[in-house]
């Protein structure tokens, strides 16, 4: 049986907030003899008063009261361990399943094989008929226009070749950051020029059911005027 003795001073019942927190504790423990009070509590719990059954307890510190204490503290440890569980639980419900992305890729990676293969039937693979492509050099908007404006790069630069350096896909979206090679040594909407160039940019392509509805490009024509000697933007509309 526990005894925990009242204050000598009655004000410390009011002014004494450290010396109600470790008899708290000590009453909910049990473990001091009578006018000792353990070290300072880590954790304290305030309970309300229970009326004295114990004749060696002039205030009341029953096993009841103990128990209802040590229930408190319990429900604070899961409580605590709860909040730090949630956080973790968020998260995997927020991310995108691994598979989610894989048509993507696929329709992604079929266009950029079509611009290095030359094979346009490629594009009705993943091209939706109400296709739309947005450049600084010239827009498309169907199947047959972009067709006919892959073929004409492919007429001024024989030797094209696009390269992947980075790639990331979400949900209906995929974005390419890429780097294109080639001599332009073919007739376009600028003259032959016979020099070779190179220039990176971005592409974002949407997707609607697999297929691509808008190819949307950036990159630097200041670079590529540049490099040709020239003031017009080839294959610019």
């Amino acid at each position: 049986m526990c005894r925990v003795h009242a204050p000598a001073d009655p004000g410390e019942a009011v002014h004494g907030g450290a010396g109600r927190l470790r008899r708290g504790l000590a009453q909910a423990v049990g473990c001091s003899e009578p006018g000792t009070l353990p070290p300072k509590p880590l954790i304290s719990t305030r309970c309300k008063a229970i009326k004295p059954t114990c004749p060696l307890d002039s205030r009341g510190v029953t096993v009841k009261k103990r128990f209802a204490c040590s229930v408190a503290v319990v429900t604070l440890i899961f409580v605590g361990a709860a909040c730090q569980q949630q956080p973790v639980t968020e998260q995997a419900e927020t991310t995108e399943p691994a598979d989610a992305t894989a048509g993507l890729e696929a329709a992604a990676s079929t266009f950029i094989e079509m611009w290095n293969t030359k094979n346009y039937d490629l594009l009705d693979m993943v091209m939706a008929v109400d296709f739309k492509r947005q450049a600084p050099d010239q827009s498309a908007e169907g199947l047959e226009e972009m067709k006919e404006f892959v073929s004409q790069v492919h007429a001024a630069y024989p030797d094209f070749h696009i390269v992947v350096d980075e790639s990331a896909y979400g949900k209906n979206l995929a974005f390419t950051h890429w780097t294109v090679t080639g001599t332009h040594s073919g007739e376009g909407s600028v003259p032959a020029t016979g020099k070779s160039v190179e220039i990176s940019g971005i592409t974002m392509l949407r997707f609607r059911d697999g297929m691509i509805t808008d190819e949307i490009v950036y990159y630097d024509t200041a670079s590529l005027q540049a490099q040709l000697e020239t003031e017009e933007i080839p294959h610019a509309k």
